[in-house]
């Protein structure tokens, strides 16, 4: 039985090669290039089974994937600290030669002493990068991460159509971590990477950990945390909160949706190809709606360290990343109407998410576009492209029609 997820280690649906140096981890740990588990393959759909996911529990030996100028040290073969060769195994296979017993052992103690050297590189690599060891005592200071993403954005939503009603889940901490530097949204994140998960790399562009941790913490969810025997897919939106999702299973592209207008510089990378695999068609919503967790969470980030004076990062476009995706997931519910109109009929939590999600997806635009650091060109043109452009019309009328006119000047305007 296998059950694919994307969002786990390599960006989600995609490895994640952005094309714009910000969004790169200047010299630090990145998740491109990683294997996916379970299965000994790595392609652009980063899918991974139930099995070789709950496999990492037991792995005794664990290669944190890293960059292409970090490559990993590769695959483990027969034979190694993973899988040595045992007498058992010998005498299955025929008995050995004394000397080639000699050889195997030998190999074998290379196989350890090769992987605890990785093992001490990357550390050290880690170490390095983050400019000094990473604090792992118990979090006393409690978490106060940005209000908005939760309660109290969803009292706020209360009046309108949908959004007030969304449906939160518990998810408690999974881990005592934190960092002088990081920041409550990050630390928060940080702390909710599931017990499953063995991954803790740290990354030098905090925006990116929090992005790539929420990939991690959403693909356990759905894994680990899903309790109604439906195959939802599940997000970490803060504060101890997730949200899970029946996917709705479409067919078709939904890249057809998208406005040109709209069209920015992840298009290709993320939605373009969406539907075209067979394997993967039926979790188009999932995958856009994983990386419009990932992108909100990091940018809410970026923007609490910028209003505490202590962002270090380089200039980033933190501030567009949710605007261009809050345009895809719009589309993709549009595209859920006009494909599965029973589903989305039907479904209620799904629109209350897509409504608490977008305007906590604007909001951050509106407040981080004003940030220096993080604003980035072209971001007012996508905004008024989605606010008046000819070609987005259908897209906001299908917002007003499904949840209102008040919420449609909400989410593109601002206010109360």
């Amino acid at each position: 039985m296998e059950s694919e997820i994307s969002g786990f280690r390599q960006g989600s649906m995609l490895h994640e090669k952005n094309p714009l140096p910000p969004r790169r981890s200047q010299d630090g740990l990145k998740e491109e290039g990683a294997h996916t588990a379970g299965t000994g393959s790595s392609d652009d759909s980063a899918h991974i089974s139930r099995e070789g996911l709950k496999g990492l529990e037991s792995s005794p030996l664990r290669y944190a994937p890293l960059s292409p100028e970090h490559p990993s040290p590769g695959p483990r073969q027969a034979g190694s600290a993973e899988t040595p060769v045992t007498s058992d195994r010998a005498q299955a296979a025929g008995s050995a030669a004394p000397d080639a017993q000699i050889r195997q052992s030998m190999q074998l103690m290379s196989h350890m002493l090769g992987a605890m050297g990785n093992m001490l590189s990357m550390m050290q690599s880690m170490m390095s990068m983050r400019g000094g060891k990473i604090d792992y005592r118990r979090n006393t200071d409690g978490i106060t991460a940005d209000s908005r993403i939760t309660d109290t954005l969803k009292k706020e939503l209360g009046g309108y159509r949908y959004g007030g009603g969304l449906d939160f889940t518990s998810y408690g901490r999974q881990r005592d971590v934190t960092g002088s530097d990081w920041g409550s949204v990050l630390t928060d994140i940080l702390q909710h990477i599931h017990k499953s998960d063995p991954d803790m790399d740290p990354y030098d562009i905090k925006n990116t950990w929090a992005h790539e941790a929420t990939h991690g913490i959403n693909a356990c969810l759905t894994v680990y945390e899903d309790k109604s025997g439906q195959g939802r897919s599940g997000f970490y939106v803060g504060n101890d909160k997730a949200v899970f999702l029946d996917d709705p299973g479409l067919k078709k592209p939904v890249g057809q949706y998208v406005p040109e207008s709209l069209k920015g510089y992840r298009y290709d990378l993320y939605i373009k190809d969406l539907g075209k695999n067979p394997r993967f068609d039926e979790q188009q919503v999932f995958k856009i709606f994983d990386e419009w967790v990932a992108y909100t969470n990091g940018s809410a980030v970026s923007l609490e360290l910028t209003k505490k004076g202590i962002y270090k990062d380089p200039p980033e476009d933190a501030a567009a990343a949710p605007l261009e995706f809050t345009a895809y997931s719009f589309a993709a519910a549009m595209a859920v109407e006009k494909e599965n109109p029973e589903f989305f009929r039907n479904n209620r939590q799904f629109k209350e998410f897509v409504a608490w999600q977008g305007i906590r997806a604007m909001d951050l635009f509106r407040e981080s576009k004003a940030q220096k650091n993080l604003a980035w060109p072209g971001q007012e043109k996508s905004l008024q492209d989605f606010q008046s452009s000819p070609d987005a019309e259908p897209l906001r009328q299908f917002i007003s029609r499904n949840f209102g006119e008040d919420y449609l000047k909400r989410l593109l305007y601002g206010g109360k």
